[in-house]
């Protein structure tokens, strides 16, 4: 072997080698919660939304294993069912079953729902999992809208979710059980970045534009996505209060949003960068991104662990809450967050 070769391996096996190490160290404060909380769930029903790939199929497929009854509400129930017939083989539990659920279509959201109730007298937990992320600045684009006219992030991953739980939180409510319900919106870091602007409400239709000239570029995830992260947190602490103020009746539910962190998922599909920047960004990613199986540990977590050892309306990552998102929330203020939640209200009438 030449000097050249034996200096190119030499190179390529320290360079592995840190890199391994490295990978190591980031991923070390992440969470593992696959022998922790519940290992038998006893058939409590838990819905979770996008679950037939990524994030949702992963905790779906934990759930299962814990012996809890899974409904993967899908838009695409024809890999839906194939990811409810895979968890089934992989876990040897029966009660998982897909269900057609369209976030982007309002009525597919009430029809769901009224299935669902009318099946199960008694949900344990709602994972609000399901999202889109879809450039927004490419005019012309038909998929920028829900079926009912809304802006694309802020009705799959806002507005429906917001109108399923509240029709899920009625049903706990009408039952007059005592049984548990959870609550869990799945959010995202990005949400640092999100703004919601309730004088002008361009969020409703339109969504937050790009601030700066088209030739300075764009920002590397969609603005309407990283204000629907947001609106998440802003939802499920507002929620948290709402619960608080009605007592006794509501005492049983709690809810809580969670950041996966930042994971290889199919969600940013949409969103293409220049080849030059896929190339740089590829080792980058290689050492800091999460899999599916790893960001999902933070939704089994919020879902499964000890309410006692959680605060309803918070934000988790890792197991522990997160500082900077939880004061990003706190900083806009409840009168703030109750009007949104009025807004939302008002758009679901018709409903």
């Amino acid at each position: 072997m030449g000097l050249l070769a034996t200096t190119t391996t030499t190179i390529a096996a320290l360079t592995g080698t840190a890199a391994f190490f490295m990978r190591k160290r980031i991923s070390a404060p992440w969470i593992d919660y696959t022998n922790r909380g519940p290992t038998n769930l006893n058939d409590k029903v838990i819905i979770i939304t996008g679950a037939n790939v990524g994030l949702g199929f992963e905790s779906a497929k934990d759930f299962a294993r814990r012996n809890g009854t899974v409904i993967l509400a899908c838009r695409n129930t024809s890999e839906g069912q194939k990811a409810a017939e895979t968890i089934t083989k992989s876990t040897g539990n029966t009660n998982v079953e897909c269900m057609e659920c369209d976030l982007a279509s309002l009525d597919s959201v009430n029809d769901f729902s009224a299935k669902v109730m009318e099946r199960y007298p008694s949900i344990y937990a709602l994972v609000c999992n399901a999202g889109v992320c879809t450039p927004t600045e490419k005019e012309g684009e038909t998929n920028l809208k829900t079926k009912d006219g809304f802006e694309i992030h802020f009705g799959v991953n806002h507005l429906g979710p917001f109108f399923l739980a509240n029709r899920i939180m009625a049903h706990n409510v009408q039952q007059k059980t005592s049984d548990e319900l959870r609550i869990v919106w799945v959010s995202s870091s990005l949400m640092k970045s999100g703004k919601i602007d309730l004088k002008k409400r361009d969020f409703v239709y339109d969504g937050r534009k790009p601030e700066e000239d088209k030739e300075k570029g764009y920002s590397f995830m969609p603005l309407s996505y990283m204000d629907s992260k947001l609106m998440n947190g802003v939802t499920c602490r507002h929620l948290a209060k709402r619960i608080q103020e009605k007592g006794a009746t509501y005492s049983h539910i709690t809810t809580y949003a969670v950041s996966p962190g930042f994971c290889r998922s199919s969600l940013g599909r949409n969103v293409h960068l220049p080849l030059y920047r896929k190339v740089l960004a590829v080792p980058i990613m290689l050492l800091i991104q999460r899999t599916s199986i790893q960001g999902a540990q933070n939704i089994i977590f919020a879902t499964l662990e000890d309410k006692s050892q959680l605060k309803s309306g918070h934000v988790y990552c890792d197991g522990k809450e997160v500082e900077g998102m939880n004061q990003q929330v706190d900083g806009l203020g409840d009168d703030f967050s109750k009007q949104f939640w009025e807004l939302s209200e008002k758009l679901l009438e018709k409903w």
